[in-house]
Formats: structure tokens, C-alpha cells, sequence
């Protein structure tokens, strides 16, 4: 199940992402997410997403404390549609056993 939860958030593409022009390396992100979803790379002096997959939807504490907003998130309106389309797809699928069940 876990592993299965990762892969749709990879898919869904929730995890935040760094704008390295921006981002200074002071590290506050990496202190702060406790999921380890951030590194600090020591050759560009820079934090990455180094686990995606490990991201919580909801939370965001690494981009409200990055000091230079460096750290953006999906747009919520590109999640809505994303979900809706998984919706869809589920129907769609859905449809042939209910009526199996119907009958």
C-alpha cells in the first residue's frame, strides 16, 4: 500500500520544487520537513528533492519557511483537474463489474 501511495504522488506530481537561482542553501526546508523528502547538495550548494515520493500533500512547511520563496507547489487547479480525471477513469472502468453485480 505505501508503495502504491508514493507512485500516485510521484505521478501526481505533489512533491515541491526548488527554484535553484533562488535558493540561497541555508537549509531551513531540510530541518523543517521531517518526511526527508529534501537534500542539500554539496557540489551546487544548493537544496534538491531528493524523495519526492515521500512528500505529505498537505503540508508545505518547507515553502513557508524558505525565507526566499524558492520552494513553489503544484497549481491547485492542476491537481483538481488531475483528480478528476483519475475519477473518470475510475468510472470507466468501474462500470462493466457493477453491472456484472447489477446482473
Amino acid at each position: 500500500m505505501e508503495r502504491r501511495q508514493k507512485a500516485a504522488r510521484l505521478e501526481m506530481r505533489l512533491a515541491p520544487v526548488i527554484d535553484a537561482e533562488k535558493c540561497t542553501g541555508c537549509k531551513a526546508c531540510i530541518k523543517f520537513c521531517k518526511s526527508r523528502v529534501l537534500a542539500f547538495d554539496k557540489g551546487s550548494r544548493k537544496v534538491r528533492v531528493k524523495n519526492p515520493g515521500n512528500c505529505q500533500t498537505v503540508c508545505r512547511i518547507c515553502a513557508g519557511v524558505c525565507t526566499v520563496g524558492a520552494i513553489t507547489f503544484p497549481d491547485e487547479e492542476a491537481l483538481i483537474h488531475y483528480f478528476r480525471k483519475r475519477l473518470e477513469n475510475l468510472q470507466a472502468v468501474m462500470q462493466p463489474v457493477r453491472r456484472g453485480w447489477a446482473g
